[in-house]
């Protein structure tokens, strides 16, 4: 297994904050907040502890696939804003582009595609990178599967990246990873006002290479 990056909330009052640290004893873990009877852990490691469902949630970041998952009562997660964001999208040649930008086939889903996504241009490769939540994303991952599925009946080369139903990455086509980065990847962020300064917002991010603290790795972590 590989290693894994796990943000945790839960109710302080149904689960006792000791008891859920002594659990994580065995992974690199921290308390970052506490708010309205619920409490924030990160906590990294070769795997995923169990807690009850009803008074926790957990989302996992894979730190080796392209993998996310969150178990438990999701409805908790609103207490710091955290949420899981994916990063797809679709990359062709700057020439292939041109082409399927003209094809009757291909143009009005580039152009759906164009909407959701801008199309960034790097070295003769055309990216389209889409950032959102996975409910957001469904109908941009339709639109890269569409156009993949012609691309590889066509015989054109490209690159398309996204998620399934079960939170796993998926690439489309054999073309190189080049150009801007299309992931697949997903990442976490959550929020919350710093009990030290109600005037500030402390922001953490979770993704499948770091934990980030207002865009500072975590420094009880650092190497």
């Amino acid at each position: 297994m590989g290693w894994q990056r796990n943000l945790l909330v839960f109710e302080s009052a149904k689960i006792k904050p000791a008891t859920v640290m002594k659990k994580l004893a065995p992974y690199q873990s921290k308390e970052f907040a506490r708010k309205d009877g619920c409490v924030l852990v990160v906590y990294e490691g070769r795997g995923t502890e169990d807690f009850n469902p009803k008074h926790s949630c957990t989302i996992e970041i894979d730190g080796r696939n392209a993998r996310y998952r969150i178990t438990g009562n999701e409805y908790l997660l609103g207490t710091f804003n955290a949420y899981v964001d994916l990063c797809v999208g679709l990359q062709l040649s700057t020439a292939d582009n041109k082409k399927l930008v003209k094809l009757s086939k291909t143009k009005k889903i580039l152009k759906a595609l164009g909407e959701f996504a801008s199309p960034v241009e790097e070295d003769g490769i055309v990216s389209y990178r889409y950032d959102g939540s996975p409910d957001d994303a469904e109908d941009v991952m339709c639109l890269i599967q569409d156009l993949c599925e012609y691309c590889g009946e066509a015989g054109i080369d490209h690159r398309g990246t996204t998620f399934d139903d079960v939170g796993y990455g998926e690439v489309l086509g054999e073309m190189d990873d080049s150009g801007a980065w299309i992931g697949p990847s997903a990442y976490v962020n959550a929020s919350w006002i710093d009990p030290e300064d109600v005037t500030a917002t402390q922001e953490l991010t979770l993704n499948d290479a770091e934990t980030l603290i207002d865009g500072n790795s975590v420094p009880e972590w650092r190497d």
